[in-house]
């Protein structure tokens, strides 16, 4: 007896590798088969497959396992057990060396390169618009494979790939997938996108077989190994010399910029210390993962040059330097660029000041975000720059701790909405227009007479002086750091 997980579909595709003739009839795509025996008057225990003669004439054994059945046309019971045993003891020794090659801190060009006997198919790793390992016994294929997807433009991949289309879900799976690619001419393909940052995909192309369900469960065998060795990769680079990528990112998940690593990565970069530049994240409209963003990432990298591209869960990140004799990206370039229809995308402030690197990325993010809201292509901070102001004020309880008690009153009120009027409003549009009672009258769409009225309703309520000029600065200072609502909300 052999004690292991696979499902009947292994067993099958095993079979086909190995030219034995069979016929099938398989309804589990689980693999929960933890053994197999011979045929025996011992009860059947959950689990296990049996390997038994069959009273068929035309077929000489079968294996069973529930209401799974493959039946051999040639093979003896003894003679199905070795094959199943040769199995076994192959697919454990693969295992067992997937292992053996990320212990002794192997490639990825390693650990493919033992799948040829239980996956003989072309696979491809890859990150963005980096080849990471290809199968060393499908060479030209695999060659073949990823120069047409490197070439394949972003135009032509959007048009093939609808942002309502289906096919964006499969690549948020965090299992393998097995579909039809509609960018290697519709072939039959299984797709592993690994929960590794940056995005690691994986895909294996059926050659002279179809997949089945067994196949996906050697891939995500497969994918537990890379994804290891990625890992183990990343643990290692920890300790030498960030790339400019890996020092962007770690700003980013960290929310602080590591100075000390700061100055090599300027040197490597050939930018200044001094030098002004601007962050810019892009996303798809749906903010999903899709194979799009692999595309997007190499044709900003492509069109921006001396900029620094990374990817980091389903964004885009550009760190665009700013030299003197060079002009800002706009929206007009942008849209030139990539469909805004499909696209949203978000630009920071501008500064000079490195170490705000955690800053300018968590701007750059909030304003993709509130461009998707508004349903916009593209947004600067620069244009919503009244909001942060106002969210940063709002949101820092010490500020809010000088906020004029009077203010808050009057919040109050309007909050329990029982005046025939709104308080804040009245009061703010009279400190804004700067005593002007015509100007703040007009504004309000009311009569002169009614403002006043108004203001005397307030001053009798809190007890404020309209006529001290300090007093008023600071109630109007109060109601822009207290009031989410101001008059000149963007929106």
């Amino acid at each position: 007896m052999v004690s292991f997980r696979l499902s009947m579909w292994n067993f099958h595709n095993w079979f086909q590798i190995r030219n034995i003739s069979h016929v099938f009839s398989i309804s589990s795509n689980e693999a929960a088969i933890q053994g197999v025996r011979l045929q025996s008057d011992l009860p059947n225990e959950k689990g296990f497959a049996i390997v038994s003669e069959t009273q068929v004439q035309e077929y000489r054994s079968v294996l069973s396992y529930g209401e799974n059945r493959i039946y051999f046309h040639t093979l003896s019971t003894f003679e199905a057990m070795d094959e199943i045993n040769y199995l076994f003891a192959i697919h454990f020794h693969w295992l067992q060396a997937l292992k053996r090659i990320n212990l002794s801190h192997g490639s990825l060009s390693e650990l493919l390169a033992l799948c040829n006997e239980l996956m003989p198919y072309p696979i491809l790793i890859f990150s963005g618009d980096q080849l990471l390992a290809s199968s060393p016994y499908y060479q030209s294929e695999t060659n073949e494979l990823w120069q047409t997807f490197y070439k394949l433009s972003l135009e032509t991949l959007v048009k093939q790939l609808p942002l309502t289309s289906r096919r964006h879900q499969i690549y948020e799976s965090p299992e393998p997938v097995l579909t039809n690619s509609p960018l290697f001419q519709g072939r039959q393909i299984l797709l592993y996108s690994l929960p590794h940052t940056p995005h690691v995909r994986m895909i294996a192309m059926a050659n002279t077989q179809p997949f089945s369900p067994g196949h996906i469960h050697l891939m995500r065998e497969l994918g537990q190994a890379v994804l290891c060795n990625l890992e183990l990769q990343d643990s290692m680079r920890n300790h030498r010399t960030f790339s400019p990528e890996a020092f962007f990112r770690s700003c980013l998940q960290d929310e602080i910029c590591h100075v000390d690593s700061l100055c090599p990565i300027l040197r490597q970069l050939n930018w200044k210390s001094a030098s002004s530049y601007t962050i810019f994240c892009f996303e798809l409209r749906t903010g999903t993962d899709s194979i799009v963003l692999d595309k997007l990432y190499q044709k900003l990298k492509a069109s921006f040059s001396s900029s620094c591209c990374f990817q980091n869960e389903n964004a885009i990140w550009m760190i665009y330097p700013i030299w003197s004799d060079s002009a800002v990206i706009g929206q007009e370039q942008l849209q030139s660029l990539l469909d805004p229809a499909y696209f949203v995308a978000g630009q920071s402030n501008i500064s000079s000041d490195f170490p705000m690197l955690p800053q300018l990325m968590k701007q750059a993010r909030q304003t993709m975000e509130k461009a998707r809201r508004k349903n916009v292509f593209f947004l600067s901070s620069q244009e919503i720059i009244s909001d942060y102001i106002y969210q940063t004020l709002y949101s820092n309880l010490s500020i809010q701790s000088f906020v004029h008690p009077a203010v808050r009153y009057l919040m109050q009120l309007d909050n329990e909405k029982n005046a025939s009027f709104r308080y804040i409003e009245t009061l703010q549009a009279y400190l804004q227009f700067g005593g002007n009672y015509n100007a703040a009258a007009k504004y309000l769409d009311i009569h002169r007479n009614t403002l006043v009225h108004r203001l005397n309703r307030i001053q009798s309520l809190t007890g404020i002086s309209m006529q001290d000029p300090q007093e008023r600065e600071a109630l109007l200072l109060s109601i822009l750091i207290a009031n989410p609502d101001p008059l000149n909300e963007t929106g």
